[in-house]
């Protein structure tokens, strides 16, 4: 038997909730949710006159979420008088919709995590540069173009990394989008497993593009740099050769090459390559360490091998996660349906 227990509160008072979806991806910064909320306790928030930034905290099955209110709907049916909330997490006070935009040549040398975390600068937020793949930027190479999230966005593209939000605080993350090769996650061991008796519904999309060798790599400007990553060490034929991948930050002096941008960013454009299938497998949302179908909630960068009835369908990376709370015979129904690319190869 699963037990779901969900709640939410703004401004400590509590509301009922109807419905909810909540989700991210590897391709959206932070948290996006809408809620569907009683309209007696809509009228009680004050939203239509408020002049500051609303928070929501909801929580489900344990899992919290605190959630900036940006825009609400009406809804009138028959026995059910709604407003529906929609929003994004707090770090989505970085964009353009709040945040001042600048341009500022950098002149000072910096590692690109420093760099990254000095948009935050007097910020109420921070940055967790959790990757291995940093790298050194000379003076006067990189200039700050737009919001403090479009240029942390782009130091972490040059890097072949992602941006992620805290659930609850304030912080930013920037991950690798590829935990390993992905020629070399069938060989590997998974997160874990996703059993065909748990998940409830699951579709899947073959994205077929040529299977790249190589790419090269190449800066600008007085301080670039540039070099080839290939698939595989002494390759000897670098073809099938992706674009070339261009951006100021691939720079150095005489004791220091981006070595570790080249290498990450190389893995993900030849892994991006090749064939695909796209996987979204909805299922059920169980955390019970005792119970041994134990189903926690899937996480952005896990590596997820999916079951079906006659054996395995493939591991892949968790690129994106929703969830989803629904009402079902006047009982509250939770699932979850994870987006995991699984690279099929050649």
């Amino acid at each position: 038997m699963i037990y779901n227990n969900i709640s939410a509160e703004i401004d400590a008072q509590p509301i009922d909730i109807y419905t909810a979806k909540i989700n991210t991806s590897m391709d959206s910064f932070c948290w996006q949710f809408d809620v569907e909320i009683r309209h007696d306790d809509f009228a009680k928030l004050n939203l239509e006159t408020r002049t500051d930034d609303p928070l929501m905290t909801i929580t489900i099955n344990g899992h919290q979420w605190i959630m900036l209110i940006e825009d609400y709907g009406e809804r009138k049916a028959f026995n059910r008088d709604s407003y529906t909330l929609t929003g994004r997490s707090r770090t989505a006070l970085l964009t353009g919709d709040y945040a001042k935009r600048k341009t500022q040549l950098i002149n000072t040398a910096l590692n690109a995590s420093q760099l990254a975390q000095q948009q935050l600068s007097g910020l109420p937020f921070t940055l967790v540069y959790d990757s291995d793949a940093d790298w050194f930027v000379p003076a006067d190479t990189y200039t700050v173009s737009g919001t403090p999230i479009e240029t942390i966005i782009d130091i972490a593209e040059a890097g072949g990394h992602y941006v992620a939000s805290h659930p609850t605080d304030p912080i930013l993350y920037i991950r690798k989008r590829w935990p390993r090769e992905a020629w070399a996650i069938n060989s590997n061991d998974a997160d874990r497993q996703l059993s065909a008796l748990t998940w409830l519904s699951l579709t899947g999309n073959r994205n077929i593009s040529t299977r790249y060798n190589s790419v090269r790599l190449a800066g600008s400007g007085a301080n670039a740099k540039g070099g080839y990553i290939y698939r595989q060490i002494n390759a000897g034929d670098k073809t099938p050769e992706a674009g070339a991948i261009s951006h100021v930050l691939y720079a150095g002096d005489t004791s220091n090459t981006p070595v570790a941008a080249f290498r990450n960013k190389g893995i993900q454009v030849l892994s991006d390559s090749g064939k695909h299938k796209i996987y979204s497998v909805q299922h059920i949302w169980a955390d019970d360490t005792t119970n041994p179908e134990n189903l926690p909630l899937s996480q952005l960068q896990e590596v997820l091998e999916i079951m079906d009835t006659g054996g395995s369908l493939g591991k892949g990376v968790v690129t994106g996660v929703s969830i989803d709370v629904s009402e079902n015979n006047d009982a509250t129904q939770i699932t979850q349906t994870a987006t995991v690319d699984v690279y099929l190869g050649d």
